[in-house]
């Protein structure tokens, strides 16, 4: 990372009030122009208490102009709505655009509010009425009805995943239309296994299903912290047999916590210049080995490992599985993560200095600018460790063995999807461009060149780079760097609490401090869900596909439902 990056530490407010473009919406809706997403304004209405699933929805609904009360100080949110009333606000919603004909049902009143809306529904297509020649003005509408026109008003996108509720038959009409709008996050159903697909729409849901699709470009999520007063930490892990928390602080303790007061684990000398310091931490997958990646006092990389009893760190145990010399203090890298296949692979950075001046990146005789693969738990060869038999360059004469992938500058921080196991790399940039990579395949990664440092992101290396080399993955997404800034790599979020979030790759930048997501089941889409609420150093995932943050001014945050 960059050196500024492990100086700096700052704490700001949580991700309550998010803003900017939905993390992986399943279309392309855009708010109308005279919808203002802004703040919340107070209403006259009495009867919506505070902290009510439809208490924003309606101050929102009422602020823009789409609803009024059913009297001058009542809203009525349980009350059922109509399918005029439902027309009415859908129509305000896009800003009451003029329709080019009447619409021809013989069940409307003449002069009656809402034909100016149906005219408009006709135009666009969205109905067709619920018989020849009638609309059904005064029908109420059901829960499956009102989402079904939200997806015809946003052109009908495919690809959702199946909403998976019971009462849904997969070849109902509005199937497609739950599923996009669980997709969405305009929903979670009325259980876990339920939608109530019949069920009469209230005021209260109309308005609510509306505002979230006009606003969950506000992902409704934030942080929760769940402890404070860290020193710098920058990387964690869940031990997945007892489900206690690792936290690395970079001055060299390892910080354990299942609540309540965290307890130190382990304590490391390590190297306190710059982008120095204890830097990763990962659990074998049944909890009976840790790994602890650091720069020793002397600044070199050295990969550790230690038998585990539950919690407690067996410190007679350790082992050092791998050092590799550090020429500066800079992009050292330092990730470690025991993937899928059970192997360690390890992070390191091209060793600094401007523009890889030694080549690092790009030769496979030096482990700088690498991202490693390798086997403890066979050690061969007289090293601690064994190299995995399908290892990119093993038996390659003048390349090390260890080497999984490489053309990388700093990639402080990489993960594997929990579905899918596809690799993501986020790079460190030098002065143009931060970037993100992901590496698919029953291999992901498997001999990938990234670039570096002939590219930087999807660009030749200003001063430096050329056309791609041979083997060249370029990233999914990067990103202009303007001024000092940083990626922190992330998770593929396989949560259950934020179904919106469901596969959608979360990743930061420390100086702009934002939440971001990535997914390209619609096409490329990187967008900003909100802050973070602090300068973040590194990302964390529990077993359960939950996304958690740690903080460069000593937080330790969940992702939550708002």
């Amino acid at each position: 990372m960059r050196t500024a990056l492990l100086t700096l530490a700052i704490v700001t407010a949580g991700l309550a009030a998010a803003t900017g473009a939905a993390a992986g919406p399943a279309d392309d809706f855009e708010p109308a122009s005279c919808i203002d997403n802004g703040g919340i304004g107070p209403t006259p209405f009495v009867d919506i208490p505070a902290g009510a699933f439809f208490a924003d929805p309606v101050a929102w609904a009422y602020d823009n102009g789409i609803v009024n009360g059913t009297a001058p100080d009542r809203f009525s949110p349980d009350d059922t709505m109509t399918r005029a009333q439902f027309a009415t606000v859908l129509h305000r919603s896009v800003c009451t655009p003029a329709a080019a004909a009447s619409a021809s049902f013989g069940d409307l009143r003449a002069g009656a509010f809402y034909l100016d809306a149906i005219d408009w529904l006709v135009a666009e297509n969205l109905t067709t009425g619920i018989a020849p020649g009638q609309f059904g003005p005064e029908r109420t509408l059901t829960r499956a009805e009102f989402v079904t026109f939200l997806y015809r008003l946003v052109e009908e996108p495919t690809g959702s995943p199946p909403a998976g509720f019971a009462d849904v038959p997969a070849d109902a009409f509005y199937a497609d239309a739950v599923d996009w709008a669980l997709y969405r996050g305009l929903t979670t159903g009325t259980s876990p296994t339920t939608f109530s697909p019949d069920r009469a729409l209230t005021r209260g849901e109309g308005v609510t299903f509306l505002y979230r699709l006009h606003t969950i470009g506000d992902v409704q999520a934030t942080f929760t912290t769940l402890l404070s007063g860290l020193a710098f930490p920058v990387a964690l892990a869940q031990n997945p047999a007892t489900g206690t928390w690792f936290i690395a602080e970079k001055p060299g303790r390892l910080v354990r916590w299942s609540g309540g007061d965290p307890t130190t684990a382990l304590t490391q000398a390590v190297g306190q210049g710059a982008e120095q310091g204890l830097l990763g931490v990962a659990f074998t997958a049944d909890g009976s080995l840790i790994y602890v990646s650091y720069s020793d006092p002397s600044g070199d990389s050295v990969l550790d490992e230690y038998a585990l009893d539950g919690d407690t760190i067996m410190t007679g145990t350790r082992r050092e599985i791998i050092t590799v010399g550090q020429p500066l203090k800079t992009h050292n890298g330092g990730a470690v993560v025991v993937g899928p296949d059970g192997y360690v692979y390890w992070a390191l950075g091209d060793g600094g200095g401007v523009n890889d001046p030694d080549g690092n990146g790009q030769s496979t005789t030096t482990l700088l600018g690498k991202i490693l693969r390798i086997d403890p738990a066979n050690p061969s060869g007289g090293r601690a460790y064994g190299i995995p038999a399908d290892n990119p360059f093993l038996g390659t004469d003048g390349t090390f063995d260890q080497i999984w992938l490489y053309g990388v500058r700093n990639p402080w921080r990489f993960s594997f999807d929990q579905t899918t196991g596809d690799l993501w790399v986020a790079d460190v940039g030098q002065s143009a461009r931060e970037e993100i990579t992901r590496l698919t395949g029953p291999d992901p990664g498997k001999g990938a060149n990234l670039g570096w440092n002939l590219r930087e992101g999807s660009i030749a290396t200003p001063g430096v780079g050329g056309p791609p080399p041979p083997g060249h993955v370029g990233p999914v997404h990067d990103y202009d760097v303007d001024g000092n800034q940083s990626i922190t790599g992330g998770y593929v979020y396989r949560g259950s609490a934020i179904p919106a979030l469901d596969g959608v790759y979360l990743w930061a930048d420390f100086y702009l401090s934002t939440l971001m997501g990535w997914r390209d089941a619609y096409g490329v889409e990187s967008a900003a869900i909100g802050p973070v609420g602090g300068q973040p150093t590194s990302f964390g995932q529990d077993a359960a596909g939950e996304v958690y943050v740690v903080t460069a001014g000593g937080d330790f945050r969940k992702l939550v439902p708002a």
